[in-house]
């Protein structure tokens, strides 16, 4: 069987490449190495710096997301032939982002990898950045996937990189690849640095504006401390007609999404009469996991559903929903989620609506909640921008590597 897929794999490149490029094992011209299985309880607060999936981000390594080390004397006696090194690079080998690529800086050294993380490094006949580009293309992608079988999840290592190929092509064309690609990178990283500016500043002005630590010119009167349930009622209307509406699930940064869009399958059944519905302009959250501040908006369809595991709400006259929305998604309010879950018997049953509608939230007038919102608004456009550049960029890439990895496009190396 490994065998068929070899001349099955070398056939599609042999139907592509130019006749002077090479066809390689991946083995031959690589070094990989897989990360160890460290468990939960190996991890410490300092010592040596420990990077997983998460860490990997638009080709390079978002150290911030990782609070992961252990100890320097467990790190010397069992793990240090797996600490990573200057130029490494290192890939997502399971999960949702596999294949995903960083490089390894000088910043972020020193460094070690856990499980689900291989790093690679090239030979003398093949150059970092031809090799960089590669990984990261479809190209390498489309093997991985043709060799990996089973599993709920995409996961593959060093049998499947034996069995994996790359085109050669002579060095200095390697080097003029690389080089091209790289300038799409840096307009790549410029763009994806923009974005992240425009976050940090929202995520600033939602500390600063929500809370009323910081007025908008010409608003002076007082907010109103209440409850939730003073400016929101619950709503608790079925699909008990059984009709086909959207199916929603609700997510972290995206609010409501549809559900096989979000799984990528089905994950619910056929009977859909005891889902609740969520007209359009209503709020929706997962009774059970809003502690991360997963609470939804629903201002797409005239109708969706939701598990009846959900809790959904409507508001009144008096909020504004936009400002409402984006209040309910403040550090304070994911902390007073958090707090009213801790309890055994409250973990049990969720956040449910009758401690929810408890929950103290502040309020200024209905023309300062409008105006903040159209603040966040244009905030919100700007960053909207800079994703759709971002993706078109990445596009235009992608279309680009298909073609300089393949020779299909030449480059001159004069």
């Amino acid at each position: 069987m490994k065998m068929l897929k070899r001349k099955f794999i070398k056939k599609a490149f042999h139907n592509k490449i130019p006749t002077h490029w090479d066809i390689v094992n991946l083995s031959e011209v690589v070094f990989f190495q897989e990360g160890p299985g460290l468990r939960n309880w190996q991890f410490t607060k300092e010592g040596m710096k420990v990077i997983n999936v998460t860490n990997l981000e638009n080709g390079i390594l978002n150290l911030d997301k990782t609070d992961r080390h252990i100890s320097l004397r467990e790190f010397q006696e069992k793990y240090k032939h797996f600490e990573v090194e200057l130029n490494d690079i290192v890939m997502a080998s399971s999960g949702a982002t596999y294949c995903k690529t960083a490089i390894v800086r000088e910043q972020d050294l020193p460094l070690m990898m856990n499980t689900s993380v291989i790093r690679f490094q090239p030979n003398d006949n093949l150059t970092l950045g031809y090799l960089k580009s590669f990984l990261g293309s479809s190209f390498f992608k489309d093997q991985i996937d043709f060799l990996i079988t089973g599993g709920a999840q995409p996961n593959f290592g060093p049998v499947h990189l034996k069995q994996s190929y790359i085109p050669s092509p002579p060095l200095k064309e390697q080097q003029k690849i690389a080089d091209i690609l790289s300038q799409w990178d840096e307009a790549i990283e410029t763009t994806q640095n923009l974005i992240n500016k425009l976050k940090f500043r929202k995520k600033g002005l939602m500390q600063e504006l929500l809370t009323g630590k910081k007025r908008l010119a010409g608003f002076t009167e007082g907010w109103k401390k209440m409850n939730i349930g003073d400016v929101a009622t619950q709503f608790t209307d079925k699909n008990k007609d059984d009709e086909s509406i959207e199916v929603l699930s609700c997510t972290k940064y995206d609010g409501l999404v549809p559900s096989l869009e979000y799984f990528g399958r089905k994950v619910y059944g056929d009977d859909l009469s005891k889902y609740k519905i969520v007209p359009r302009n209503y709020f929706a959250y997962a009774t059970n996991h809003i502690e991360e501040g997963s609470i939804g908006y629903q201002d797409i369809w005239d109708k969706g559903l939701v598990s009846p595991m959900y809790t959904v709400f409507k508001t009144n006259d008096s909020i504004d929903d936009s400002f409402f929305f984006r209040l309910l998604k403040t550090e304070r309010m994911i902390y007073a989620y958090q707090s009213n879950m801790s309890g055994s018997i409250a973990r049990r049953g969720g956040l449910r609506w009758n401690v929810f509608e408890t929950l103290i939230v502040k309020i200024p007038s209905y023309i300062e909640q409008v105006a903040i919102a159209n603040v966040f608004d244009k905030v919100d456009e700007e960053i909207d921008t800079a994703s759709k550049h971002l993706e078109s960029l990445q596009q235009q890439k992608k279309g680009l590597m298909q073609q300089l990895l393949t020779g299909q496009k030449r480059v001159k190396t004069d």
